[in-house]
Parts: C-alpha cells; sequence; structure tokens
C-alpha cells in the first residue's frame, strides 16, 4: 500500500450538459461515488487520523437510459476480504493538510486496466465523479460536503494518475492541466496519454438526492431504477446501503435530468 501525493494530472471537468454531448455514440458513462464507511478500515491508518471511503461503482447502459452498480471483481490474490478496501483520505481539511498527508488507495486496482478489468466494461466514454444520497437527513452541515469534496478530488487524483500510467509519486508542489503553457516534455507525453484515455471526459454530479427522494424515483420509473432494488426499501436513518447502489442513484438522477432516461430512450 503505498501513499499518493496530492498532486494529478488534472482533465477539466466539464458540466453536465457538455459532458453528454461530447460523450461519443454507444460509450458506457462511469460513475464513481466516495462514500463514508463506518465499519471496516486499515487500523494503522484510522488512528494516524485518516477516513475510509469505499468506492462505489456504476456504469450506464450504452443508451444512457439507466445505471447498474457494480461489483469489483476482485482476484485471487486479493482474496475475498473487501473490509479494509478503499480511498484513504485524511480528516484534516486544507491545503497544508494535503501536502503532509498522501492519500493512500489501499486493496484497489493499482492501474487503469486492472481498474476497468475489475468494472467488467471496456467501452467506457466518459467518467463522472458523484456524492453519496443523503439518508436520514434533507441537508449535509459545511464540513460534511467539505470532506466529500476533499475525498472527491482525492479520487479525482488517483484516476487522473492512473490515465496517464504514471509508476512514480509526483511531487506534491506540481500540478498542470491539459492547457498548461509551462509544461515539460515528459508531463506532454503524459498528458497526452491522458487525452486518449477512457478517463479524459469528466465531469461532477454534484445533485446529491435523499434515499426518500430515489424511493420515489423507483417506484416512478421502475425499468430504470431495477436494478438500485430500491422499490421495497424504506427510508429510514439506520439503513446502510453499499457505495455502488449511492453511485447507481447518483448516475440515474443524472441521466433523468440529462437525458431523459429510460422513458425518453425506449418509450
Amino acid at each position: 500500500m503505498a501513499g499518493l501525493a496530492n498532486r494529478s494530472i488534472l482533465a477539466p471537468v466539464l458540466s453536465g450538459a457538455e459532458f453528454v454531448s461530447r460523450l461519443a455514440p454507444m460509450k458506457r458513462i462511469l460513475c464513481l461515488c466516495p462514500v463514508l464507511m463506518s465499519k471496516g478500515g486499515d487500523a494503522s491508518l484510522i488512528q494516524e487520523g485518516y477516513e475510509r471511503y469505499g468506492i462505489g461503482v456504476a456504469v450506464s447502459d450504452p443508451y444512457l437510459a439507466y445505471a447498474l452498480p457494480i461489483d469489483l471483481k476482485r482476484s485471487k490474490q486479493q482474496g475475498n476480504d473487501a473490509s479494509t478496501d478503499g480511498l484513504y483520505v485524511y480528516k484534516g481539511i486544507g491545503v497544508s493538510n494535503k501536502s503532509s498527508h498522501p492519500i493512500y488507495w489501499k486493496g484497489m486496482a493499482p492501474t487503469r486496466e486492472e481498474f476497468l478489468k475489475q468494472i467488467g466494461h471496456r467501452d467506457i466514454g466518459g467518467l463522472a465523479l458523484a456524492l453519496p444520497m443523503r439518508i436520514g437527513e434533507t441537508k449535509r452541515t459545511e464540513l460534511t460536503d467539505m470532506k466529500l469534496d476533499e475525498a472527491r478530488g482525492s479520487l479525482r487524483c488517483v484516476l487522473n494518475n492512473f490515465a496517464a500510467n504514471m509508476g512514480r509519486t509526483p511531487p506534491p508542489s506540481k500540478s498542470l492541466s491539459l492547457c498548461s503553457s509551462d509544461s515539460t516534455k515528459e508531463d506532454e507525453e503524459i498528458l497526452a496519454v491522458l487525452r486518449s484515455s477512457e478517463f479524459s471526459l469528466q465531469c461532477d454530479i454534484n445533485e446529491s438526492v435523499t434515499l426518500g427522494d430515489a424511493i420515489a424515483m423507483a417506484r416512478d420509473e421502475p425499468e430504470m431504477w431495477e436494478e438500485c432494488k430500491l422499490s421495497n426499501q424504506e427510508s429510514d436513518n439506520e439503513v446502510e446501503l453499499s457505495p455502488s447502489v449511492h453511485a447507481a442513484v447518483a448516475l440515474n438522477a443524472f441521466l433523468w435530468k440529462r437525458t431523459g432516461g429510460w422513458r425518453n430512450t425506449f418509450a
């Protein structure tokens, strides 16, 4: 388990409308969602002040009609115990904490190729990073919002370094964009890889629905929400859903708003 510095090659984050308009035909959207886990985790990292985020994974169908939650396929070397897997982000907020506390990507695929293999779909056209559902609450606290934003930024750091296929830990002080004017030859080569990767088209899904809203949408549009298995779910403060259900709910709500979802595609 290696720490990753808080620096990445930055792909531009598009608006939802532009993201959908630039998505190639018959390509899926990959949605990832960091969800704070209350159980499990690496004891040494937790003791150091880190929090574990499970990574929810969902993909759309090629017609952008519905979302499918994905359980990552584990290799024989990884075994069956995923209780410590995930993204570890230091609890402290701010630049100083970022520079002194690296991100840990534990028990997860270390490369883009292995990550896509775990997902089981290679026809990915774009990446959306979402926020988890609000369960038992109508509004998050400002601190919770900040921590989720930090976690999502850390996840983007990991994924963009995946896309660049970097075999080194970069210095935390440097940051590049696809439009950087002062990049080195090595940086330009990395950026060229990123431009052609599955992760070069990115957006954030900032709308975070409540569990109650998701249940209502699932009952209204059962074909679209069937895979989320929410139709018989009750809104409850104590319910704990898998991170991938959170990702699928966020992606379904995004498709509902941006493409019309199942009804617009098949009705």
